[in-house]
């Protein structure tokens, strides 16, 4: 009641269906701050534990601010927190539940080479940190342990547009590894944003909206796969959008 008696105007953007509307808001949120968003008011809001890959490694996890993760590290990060405590938590309950090593996740102060961590004297770490465990041993426990929080993989082999329809209104919104490219509305825009789309920082939200939309796929929809198409230049005069 309170917010409806401070609105002295209402402006709106036409969208050719629901997930055009989801973008714009998202969109809208972050370039406008409004008070009453606060959630979605920033790209970079969140956490995740990115793994460097190395089964030798005795630091084999790191804490990024995944907001500002290029779309091509996605497959390495695992879980979206939105505090720091939040992500520290969840890495804790994994080493308790399945015995690894607090010190070589960083959870623990790192102690001298061979020393036993606290976690280890209380029979909860399998000792790793003190050679009775080998390293890489612990380390494929670890990923094996990570599952559970893994970004969804990207299905496709390349950019993909989901087409709307609503009358004569038609849009195209194009994404790659999650990232959302921008909305096109004829074929030679299509191709321009795939072309120029850069380094596209991964966004929870769009991510959020993109996976509830491919597992649903709502009726009226439709999938384009571009492949190996969106790495081409396309040259020539607006045209109706594909298919």
């Amino acid at each position: 009641m309170r917010i409806s008696q401070q609105v002295t105007r209402v402006d709106w953007i036409e969208t050719a269906g629901e997930l055009g509307a989801l973008l714009n808001e998202s969109r809208l949120i972050k370039e406008l701050l409004p008070v009453h968003n606060r959630r979605e008011r920033r790209i970079a809001n969140f956490y995740s534990w990115e793994w460097g890959g190395a089964l030798e490694s005795r630091a084999p996890l790191k804490l990024v601010t995944a907001g500002d993760t290029e779309a091509l590290r996605l497959e390495n990060l695992y879980g979206t927190f939105r505090a720091k405590h939040a992500a520290i938590t969840a890495l804790t309950a994994i080493a308790e539940e399945h015995g690894l090593c607090p010190a070589l996740l960083g959870l623990e102060p790192a102690r001298k080479a061979g020393a036993a961590c606290f976690s280890h004297q209380l029979k909860r770490c399998r000792g790793a940190c003190c050679g009775r465990e080998a390293v890489a041993a612990h380390n494929l426990r670890l990923a094996q342990a990570l599952q559970s929080l893994r970004l969804a993989q990207w299905p496709y082999k390349g950019a993909i547009g989901l087409r709307e329809r609503s009358g004569e209104k038609s849009e195209v919104h194009l994404f790659e590894r999650w990232c959302f490219l921008g909305t096109a509305s004829t074929e030679s825009e299509i191709y321009e944003k795939l072309e120029v789309r850069g380094r596209p920082l991964f966004d929870l939200d769009i991510y959020k909206i993109l996976k509830r939309e491919l597992a649903k796929r709502t009726r009226g929809v439709a999938l384009i796969e571009f492949g190996a198409m969106s790495s081409l230049w396309y040259r020539g005069a607006a045209a109706p959008l594909p298919g």
